[in-house]
């Protein structure tokens, strides 16, 4: 099918969904080449600024000129690095400015020549230490001179070695010191650091009971801060929303290491046979989880693009979490179905499972190259027939055509999924949710339009913030009288729903990656009376 033959036209209007406003958006998918399983799509953060939410006394910043490379200059950056240089070279780009975590190590483990065993290890000391940024500085804080404290390779180099030390058991003590030493010797601008590195490092060994304890006397919320490596506003407000046990609970998630899911492709093989496939990668039998049972964990340290199965396209990775918000637009064989924001597609894909042969999801985004991974995931799971990619922006859509069903994974600040992007917590400030509200509230109208007499609407978020969720919900419903709100209990599994009929899935609460969706259903059209 093509669009003009079933009524849609787009346009590639930007109202800054994309990578300019660093919005993340719901449910961002797990990706299929990762080191371990510390993935979930795409990474649209807020702001630019790196490394500098840290209050209280570590409040310095850590930002240079962006044109600094820690030694890796232009014309060796894509030399043979061992892990430790990866990690420094990662660390380096993303503090000053040059990209998402993600992304920056997509690209280096694309380009530069670093055995695997490496790369797995330079991918644990990266987010490690993002991770763990802000308990790492106050550590190093306590023996760096005040002169040094806006040296970031100084700084870096510190972490990486601190961070291997304290919480990687099979790291040899002297292995890291030296590394991190070493380090420092690539370039000429950085060799005067060697030695300040190898010093404070062994002063910090010697004194590793006493420096890595946090004062009970201190402020309850820099306490958590510095423990958990969370800004303050974040823990100001989960505190707020939840109280203090589940925050902790949370913040504790936030930290620990993410699991692999690989989700089942219907129409490629049969369950069992499948189940059989992977036996392999699971630690018990496996056993589906999820969405009509949909999901596996995998373990851990699988890629999951070296998957056979994958690659035949019998699965996909996506979290189960992610799988809620479908099965809440009850898709019927047949349907025709806008996934709005759709890239990179395991949404849009598991649409078009459900919708069967005669069915149509119209998958729209605003980046030309994250529809192309819409287009390369639908054809390797067999469903590319069933799509129509539109470059378009979902806060002014231009189709004129109305839909049995419409999925609005929409962007958000996805502080549901920052185990996944330990980064995040450094970019995103707390004045950036206002932004994403007026966005969402924008999608969320020009969606609406679209949706036929009878049809339904699936609003979803990876956010945990109520003005994201369910605020924005009852602001629109107030708003449009020609939609109900129905109980999500009919289509999602019961414990995921809260009394108001909203599907809330929490890290906390039930391990699994944060979502929020809401279904609406349109009853009436805007010109037809209640009555």
């Amino acid at each position: 099918m093509n669009a003009g033959k079933v009524g849609f036209k787009g346009h590639g209007r930007d109202h800054g969904r994309d990578k300019e406003n660093g919005f993340s958006r719901g449910g961002r998918e797990q990706r299929a080449d990762r080191e371990q399983g510390n993935s979930h799509g795409r990474s649209r953060d807020f702001g630019s600024s790196r490394g500098n939410e840290h209050g209280g006394a570590h409040g310095h910043q850590h930002n240079k000129e962006n044109n600094r490379d820690g030694g890796f200059n232009r014309a060796s950056k894509f030399a043979a690095m061992n892990a430790r240089e990866a990690a420094y070279k990662v660390l380096m780009d993303f503090h000053t400015g040059r990209g998402e975590l993600e992304k920056i190590i997509d690209y280096l483990f694309e380009k530069a020549n670093i055995n695997p065993k490496d790369k797995r290890l330079a991918f644990e000391i990266s987010y490690g230490v993002l991770r763990n940024k802000r308990y790492l500085d106050y550590v190093i804080d306590q023996y760096l001179d005040e002169k040094l404290m806006g040296e970031i390779e100084l700084r870096l180099a510190i972490q990486i070695a601190l961070y291997q030390i304290l919480f990687l058991d099979k790291i040899p003590v002297h292995a890291a010191v030296n590394e991190s030493v070493d380090l420092m010797k690539i370039a000429k601008e950085t060799r005067k650091f060697s030695g300040a590195v190898n010093g404070i490092l062994r002063k910090l060994i010697e004194n590793k009971k006493e420096v890595t304890k946090i004062p009970e006397s201190m402020d309850k919320t820099e306490r958590l801060s510095i423990e958990f490596s969370h800004p303050d506003w974040l823990i100001h407000r989960w505190n707020e929303q939840y109280g203090t046990g589940k925050t902790k609970k949370l913040l504790k998630w936030n930290n620990s290491k993410p699991t692999n899911f690989i989700r089942w492709n219907s129409l490629a093989v049969p369950q069992k046979a499948f189940e059989s496939d992977i036996a392999s990668l699971t630690e018990t039998s496996p056993q589906g989880t999820g969405f009509e049972k949909r999901y596996y964990r995998v373990h851990d340290h699988i890629m999951p693009a070296d998957i056979s199965a994958f690659k035949a396209g019998a699965c996909t990775v996506q979290s189960p979490s992610s799988g809620w918000p479908v099965a809440m637009l009850d898709c019927k064989s047949g349907d025709i179905v806008l996934d709005v924001a759709s890239a990179p597609g395991g949404k849009t894909t598991l649409i078009a499972e459900l919708i069967g042969k005669d069915g149509l999801v119209v998958a729209c985004d605003t980046n030309a190259k994250r529809m192309n991974m819409v287009q390369e995931n639908a054809t390797r799971l067999k469903v590319a027939d069933r799509i129509i990619p539109i470059l378009m922006d979902g806060a002014h859509v231009a189709i004129t055509k109305f839909f049995d069903a419409i999925l609005l994974d929409a962007p958000c600040s996805g502080t549901g999924v920052i185990q996944r992007h330990p980064d995040s917590r450094w970019i995103r400030k707390e004045q950036d949710i206002a932004t994403v509200v007026k966005i969402q509230a924008a999608m969320l109208e020009s969606s609406a339009t679209l949706v036929k007499k009878g049809g339904v609407l699936v609003y979803s978020t990876c956010s945990l913030e109520r003005e994201e969720n369910q605020a924005q919900v009852e602001n629109f419903l107030k708003n449009h009288p020609e939609f109900e709100l129905q109980n999500a209990s009919d289509y999602a599994d019961r414990k995921f729903v809260d009394v108001n009929g909203y599907l809330v899935i929490t890290p906390h609460d039930h391990n699994l990656d944060g979502m929020f969706a809401a279904r609406m259903v349109r009853t009436r059209t805007p010109y037809e009376s209640n009555a």
